[in-house]
């Protein structure tokens, strides 16, 4: 099953590969870092720390981190699904917004890197996706 069946009419099979690329190297590097959250701090400096509000770091906790890795495991799977899915929560609507952010990163840089800028234009592939799936 690949990801972004569901986005065929909107998207190439190459923003659908860099779309699960973005999926598995978001979750993997979740995974990695759970170890070392301690802080709320650790969850900011984190990969995934990049695409949460710096306005509520107080609630960043080891436990939130692991429920935001859920979240993010959980919007990759409804990607997954052949019909359109709605996000059910703030933080779904988050983890999505991380990973079409990364699958930009892929398409412009071939690869997820270190060295990244974020993603503001709307007529880019990434964006134009995150327009459908917010417009429902």
């Amino acid at each position: 099953m690949s990801i972004g069946q569901a986005y065929a009419d909107i998207l190439t099979p190459r923003e659908q590969q860099a779309l699960a690329e973005a999926c598995d190297w978001l979750i993997d590097h979740a995974f990695d870092e759970r170890e070392r959250i301690e802080k709320p701090q650790d969850v900011l400096d984190s990969v995934v720390g990049e695409y949460l509000p710096t306005r509520y770091v107080y609630r960043y906790t080891p436990l939130f981190f692991k429920k935001f890795a859920v979240c993010i495991i959980t919007v990759a799977w409804k990607l997954a699904q052949s019909e359109h899915m709605l996000l059910s929560s703030l933080a779904e609507e988050l983890a999505a917004r991380a990973i079409i952010q990364e699958e930009c990163y892929v398409i412009e840089r071939g690869l997820p890197t270190e060295a990244r800028s974020p993603c503001l234009s709307r007529s880019r592939p990434c964006c134009r996706m995150a327009c459908r799936w917010w417009s429902g």
